[in-house]
């Protein structure tokens, strides 16, 4: 499994901690889902998981252009809530994190179907959000 630094870093607030290391090719090809079906519509509510440890947060789509996130540990201690946080903001920073685990995946040559999960969601994303990050080189 293809380990990487993974964690979401506010001005303020790191969660779950500045340089949480978890499977980072899994974890983003699931974030990068979420948001796809988010901006589809086809739910409201989501979570983004991470593979080790009990942290979580949650992305409830308001209206397309805004979300409220919620930072949870335990499964339902709920450390910091953002009611209002541009959904394209998260969109443009999971795509780029995303492009970036990809490039580097190319660079060693890993392949894996989780890699190519990753390199087939980076396209969905970036189709839905044509206006962020940059196309996927595969």
């Amino acid at each position: 499994m293809i380990t990487g630094i993974i964690s979401f870093d506010l001005t303020d607030y790191q969660f779950p901690e500045k340089e949480w290391d978890d499977c980072i090719v899994i974890v983003l090809g699931w974030w990068l889902g979420v948001l796809i079906r988010l901006k589809k519509g086809a739910s409201e509510e989501e979570e983004l998981l991470y593979m080790d440890g009990a942290y979580s947060v949650t992305v409830k789509n308001l209206n397309n252009s805004m979300c409220r996130l919620r930072f949870i540990e335990g499964y339902t201690d709920v450390l910091k809530t953002i009611d209002l946080y541009p959904l394209p903001d998260l969109a443009d920073s999971l795509l780029s994190a995303a492009q970036q685990v990809y490039s580097a995946c190319l660079d060693h040559q890993w392949k894996s179907d989780d890699v190519d999960l990753l390199e087939k969601r980076i396209d969905q994303l970036s189709e839905l959000y044509p206006d962020l990050g940059t196309e996927c080189q595969g």
